[in-house]
């Protein structure tokens, strides 16, 4: 895991994505999940375009997200998916502005 942290923190889209996935899950060092550093990871790798950084960011500010209800947070993070050509946040983002719940299945 300290060549992920290093590689993350040197900029790397895609192990902040890595990153911020495994706190989400409370997939590191057997520990719970960690909400707040899973965001911190996933808007590093969102800010870089990494789309579904974006996406995983956006879910958990909705509805029934790890770090939601935020609707405007999650509008944000869907849009940016959905400006890079992310279906999923297209959809999300057009249930989310018609107003229908728009958390994901289990």
């Amino acid at each position: 895991a300290a060549r992920v942290v290093a590689r993350a923190d040197a900029g790397c889209a895609e192990s902040q994505y890595y990153l911020g996935q495994a706190y989400l899950l409370g997939e590191l060092h057997d520990a719970p999940p960690d909400y707040e550093r899973a965001a911190w990871y996933l808007r590093l790798a969102a800010r870089q375009g990494h789309v579904e950084a974006a996406f995983k960011l956006a879910l958990s500010y909705d509805d029934q997200g790890a770090l939601g209800p935020n609707a405007a947070e999650a509008r944000t993070w869907y849009a940016v998916g959905a400006a890079r050509g992310h279906v999923a946040s297209q959809i999300f983002l057009d249930e989310l502005d018609r107003g229908y719940a728009t958390t994901a299945p289990p």
